[in-house]
């Protein structure tokens, strides 16, 4: 039963951090933590309007609210001319203000608690079985298979578009790409993902899964395919030392990965700037050095 934890963790810690690519190159990670908060109304109503929980109706629910955030957001920014951290602040704040309200009015009737959606269950993905195929398999690795592959089909089939309208937005509009319309194609790959996932994780550990990978690799690569493989390398490593520790301390898995991704985070910008420091130190002596000569 452990392996299938690490397994799940793994999976969609690939599915979140390779999504929050682009969301760290284009300055919108916070979005993230919008994202997954603004989902939490979508679930409760999709589950009073069907009473259950079906899947694909509460993963309709929080598309929805998904993709409301992202639509007031813009709205607020352009529209009213306020800035887009406040926008952002202001939206998911309320969004997940109206979802705590439902939840502890319909708590009872919904089967969801606060515990719930900041840490979700990973620590129960692997109990959660479903037949497919004939195998006997925990749902979270089907639809986090499913999630990663879908992440990695829309990488590939968009990698030119996501590459010019990341790193050269001006050169890509002249080249004809729609700078607004591909914002949405990523932070709408990023809602999907943010709300496929959010049940097994919880809206703490989504945007740790989301956001501090890719901000880690960012920091030691700045060229895209390596910021890919680096964030993948960094998204798995993070997982397996975070439920290692959650599993053998006691402790919420979602924090224990939480907490490792930041730790990995820390160390390697502390490690960059130690370099930094000592390239700088040996560039001045041999600037100092070549003065010198040239004088004599």
């Amino acid at each position: 039963m452990t392996s299938w934890i690490y397994i799940n963790a793994i999976i969609i810690g690939l599915s979140c951090s390779l999504a929050g690519v682009f969301l760290v190159i284009r300055h919108k990670a916070m979005l993230t933590d919008a994202i997954s908060h603004a989902v939490l109304p979508g679930l409760v109503l999709a589950f009073l309007l069907t009473g259950s929980r079906n899947t694909s109706a509460m993963l309709t629910g929080a598309f929805v609210f998904g993709i409301l955030c992202i639509v007031l957001i813009d709205w607020l920014r352009d529209r009213l001319r306020i800035a887009d951290d406040a926008s952002t602040g202001i939206v998911f704040t309320s969004l997940f203000a109206l979802g705590i309200i439902l939840v502890s009015r319909y708590a009872g009737q919904t089967d969801l608690d606060q515990e719930c959606v900041l840490h979700g269950e990973l620590l129960l993905s692997a109990f959660r079985r479903i037949s497919f195929l004939g195998l006997n398999i925990p749902a979270t690795f089907l639809t986090g298979t499913f999630t990663l592959l879908g992440v990695l089909i829309v990488l590939f089939a968009a990698y030119r578009p996501f590459l010019l309208t990341s790193f050269q937005p001006q050169y890509a509009a002249t080249m004809g790409f729609s700078i607004a319309a591909w914002n949405y194609v990523v932070t709408g790959m990023a809602s999907a993902v943010t709300v496929i996932s959010f049940e097994a994780v919880g809206a703490i550990l989504v945007i740790a899964l989301m956001v501090v990978p890719a901000a880690t690799a960012w920091i030691i690569s700045k060229r895209l395919p390596e910021l890919l493989w680096k964030t993948a390398l960094i998204s798995i490593a993070g997982s397996i030392v975070g439920v290692s520790y959650g599993i053998y301390a006691n402790i919420s898995i979602a924090g224990s990965i939480a907490f490792t991704l930041g730790v990995i985070f820390l160390i390697t910008a502390l490690i960059k700037k130690k370099i930094g420091a000592v390239s700088m130190k040996k560039h001045h002596q041999s600037a100092i050095h070549n003065q010198f000569s040239n004088n004599q």
